[in-house]
């Protein structure tokens, strides 16, 4: 039969021989067989069904949170925080965000202080390319106006609360007496 070359003929795939003849399988030919197979997968696979499209299910956003009292220079978090004194200054929220679907996103990071006082509102849009993402929101901590205890933070993306931790925020040493 020689060597066969696959070619694109009026949108069905047909085989020829180098002479140009065309190829047949008992007694009907190739490209009518070709339309078949490709209109039964076609069909069989959902693809040509009157069916309404499936909406595909939400994929469960991941993340990693880290507490820290800064970022480095290369945006990544100095440290892992446990818990964090009024006196060390300032507190980051950094969290990556992994396998979010390419498009904007919005973000909104609440922070709560011992007392359940909202203290602080964040919020951006970011567009995300590869699926991947990092955010991170900062506060300064006012000292003398601010509550120690378990303090709550809240981050939605996209309008729906996707984070909620608490860290506990100690005293200032100074205070306690």
């Amino acid at each position: 039969m020689g060597r066969f070359r696959i070619e694109r003929l009026r949108g069905l795939i047909a085989r020829t021989r180098p002479n140009g003849a065309k190829l047949t399988r008992r007694g009907r030919p190739f490209r009518r067989n070709a339309a078949l197979i490709l209109s039964i997968w076609f069909f069989g696979s959902g693809c040509g069904s009157l069916a309404p499209p499936q909406r595909p299910q939400a994929l469960q956003t991941m993340y990693r949170l880290i507490f820290t009292t800064g970022l480095a220079s290369d945006n990544q978090p100095k440290n892992d925080l446990k818990q964090i004194s009024i006196n060390d200054g300032q507190i980051v929220v950094y969290v990556d965000w992994f396998l979010l679907p390419i498009r904007e996103h919005d973000y909104l990071c609440k922070i709560f202080d011992g007392r359940g006082t909202l203290v602080y509102v964040d919020q951006m849009k970011f567009d995300v390319h590869i699926g991947n993402y990092w955010t991170a929101s900062s506060y300064t901590f006012k000292r003398f106006v601010d509550a120690p205890g378990a303090w709550r933070f809240e981050i939605f993306l996209d309008g729906e609360r996707a984070i909620q931790r608490t860290l506990d925020v100690l005293p200032s040493p100074s205070d306690k007496l």
